[in-house]
């Protein structure tokens, strides 16, 4: 009797499955060269040396950050409904709970949906809004780096990474520019998408079609020069977190180092990856202070492996608790985000 011939594995979700391997794969990597070569004894006297007096100040920094990102998201959103800041940092901090345990920044998915349910607007209308966020990150950070690099002599990986990001901000402000000010009607769009045979390459640019024209509405409307500057705010109180801790484990870096290697753990925690960036974290941190800057590796690994704690516990906290207040499942979101996707895809 032949045997069964088993059913092929859908693309996407093979897709899905290279994604997570080389996520998983890239984090594994990542900490594998983070304690390659450390004092392990010499590690765990480190850790034991924090000055706790920085950590409150830290902390209440760090959660100043995703208050100011729910003022901002209130802001982008005004386009298509109003909502309170509650609401906006309530799916902030669920969406970050979601990225904590999920790879590849689930959670972005999931704080948009929860906003949809929460104010009058259907889950693609929420979208352009944080690809607006990304780009406004982007744009400080890209000018924070390329200060950095102005005032500290970076080289190798830091300094080329640093300018491809430089690069790539620009294409993506020019972009924006031109998804908010060129002269195209919405029935032109339509009719762009409709002139397209292929079902899938039809339905992608629909959806690119619909997040072009909510970035011009975005674009467009008052809020948007007071959310680009509170993305610095957010910034500024990021890089004040890591600065405490910095102070509080007593590392001999200057305020412009201590900038430095924050840029670079943005840099290298820039794209999706391992839940909560789990291994890119610690080795952009390592990679900053022991080979750019010539900190005992002991200490960065150590360093790296405890501010990652105290700044990602109150995350964890706080995000499931607002996860709690959703009263949905991961599971359920991820099945309703595809049906609202499928449908809107064979809407347009």
């Amino acid at each position: 009797m032949a045997e069964q011939q088993k059913p092929d594995i859908p693309r996407e979700r093979r897709r899905d499955r290279l994604r997570l391997a080389i996520a998983y794969g890239i984090a594994v990597c990542a900490l594998l060269w983070v304690f390659h070569g450390i004092d392990v004894r010499g590690f765990f006297k480190y850790i034991l040396k924090l000055d706790y007096a920085w950590i409150p100040l830290a902390v209440a920094a760090d959660v100043a950050t995703y208050i100011c990102q729910g003022w901002r998201w209130k802001l982008l959103l005004r386009p298509v409904g109003e909502v309170s800041i509650f609401k906006t940092t309530e799916a902030t901090y669920a969406g970050l709970f979601a990225s904590e345990v999920v790879p590849l920044r689930f959670g972005e998915l999931v704080r948009a949906y929860l906003i949809s349910c929460w104010m009058p607007a259907e889950f693609p209308a929420v979208l352009p809004s944080i690809v607006v966020e990304r780009l406004f990150d982007g744009i400080w950070v890209a000018v924070g780096t390329g200060l950095v690099i102005s005032f500290i002599p970076v080289h190798g990986w830091a300094h080329t990474g640093a300018i491809i990001l430089l690069v790539g901000i620009g294409l993506a402000v020019a972009a924006f520019a031109y998804a908010v000010y060129a002269r195209r009607s919405r029935l032109a769009d339509e009719r762009t998408g409709r002139s397209i045979h292929s079902k899938t390459l039809r339905t992608l640019v629909s959806f690119l079609v619909h997040i072009a024209q909510g970035l011009r509405q975005i674009g467009l409307c008052r809020g948007v020069y007071l959310a680009l500057f509170l993305t610095l705010a957010m910034l500024l109180l990021q890089a004040l977190a890591f600065w405490c801790l910095v102070q509080g484990f007593h590392l001999k870096i200057g305020v412009l180092e201590t900038a430095a290697v924050f840029m670079i753990m943005r840099l290298g925690t820039a794209l999706p990856g391992a839940p909560a960036n789990v291994g890119t974290w610690q080795g952009s941190v390592v990679f900053g202070l022991s080979t750019v800057f010539g900190v005992n590796k002991t200490q960065a690994a150590g360093f790296s492996v405890v501010a990652f704690v105290l700044l990602t516990a109150p995350l964890w906290i706080i995000g499931f608790l607002a996860f709690l207040g959703s009263e949905a499942t991961l599971l359920e979101i991820r099945k309703e985000i595809d049906r609202l996707m499928e449908h809107h895809g064979r809407r347009h």
